[in-house]
Parts: structure tokens; C-alpha cells; sequence
């Protein structure tokens, strides 16, 4: 699967647990950004969260190819984007004294850094 940056971040959508995002990716393309999201994640005994958090996106990333991979018809290309410390600055400017759901969507967007599923 293709790995590609964010450039932009465009809005959230009126949907979904995680708060998805609408990005513009390096090239050129715009993308549903699938974060991790808090209700992933779970406490151990010390009250420290566990890795729970990534399953959701394994799943949905598992899915996306296993349909692919059985021929279905009008599956969406699915890509990796990275979330680095650039999109993060990004996201803080795009997002900064929105509403509630956009800072949903921030806090996701900062506790998933690195590979996300880009549908």
C-alpha cells in the first residue's frame, strides 16, 4: 500500500466514532483520514493505557483488502497516511477553537501518529 503526508486537513465528517477526517495528501488526492480513537483504548491495573488502541484500524485496513482481494467491485483505494509532527502543527492551526467534534477529532488525530488508513 501506497505511504503517503498529509497537506491538509479539509474537515471533519458529520460521521463516524473516530471522527474522520477529509484530507489533502501529497499527491494531490483527498482521502477519508481513519484515526485511532479514545474508546479503544483500555486501562491496565495502573491506570496506563493499553495498545488496544490500534486494533480498529487493523480491522478496517483488513477488510478494505480482503474485499479487494475477493473482487469486489467499487472498493475505494485504500492508502497509509502518516501523521508526523508537521500534520500535528497542521491540525492544532485547523482545529484550534472549533467545535466540540473537531476537537474530538484533534485529540484522535494526536493520539495517532504515525500510520493511519486512508480510504
Amino acid at each position: 500500500m501506497q505511504q503517503l503526508h498529509i497537506n491538509e486537513f479539509i474537515n471533519v465528517t458529520p460521521y463516524g466514532a473516530s471522527c474522520p477526517v477529509v484530507v489533502k495528501a501529497d499527491d494531490n488526492n483527498t482521502y477519508v483520514l481513519k484515526t485511532r480513537y479514545q474508546s479503544n483504548l483500555s486501562l491496565d491495573d495502573n491506570g496506563v493505557a493499553e495498545v488496544l488502541k490500534d486494533c480498529s484500524v487493523y480491522i478496517e485496513t483488513l477488510s478494505y483488502l480482503l474485499l479487494q482481494e475477493f473482487g469486489f467491485e467499487y472498493i475505494p483505494e485504500i492508502v497509509y497516511l502518516v501523521i508526523d509532527d508537521d500534520a500535528l502543527g497542521d491540525a492544532k492551526i485547523r482545529f484550534k477553537d472549533t467545535s466540540e467534534r473537531e476537537q474530538m477529532a484533534l485529540e484522535n488525530i494526536q493520539n495517532s501518529k504515525r500510520l493511519n488508513l486512508g480510504v
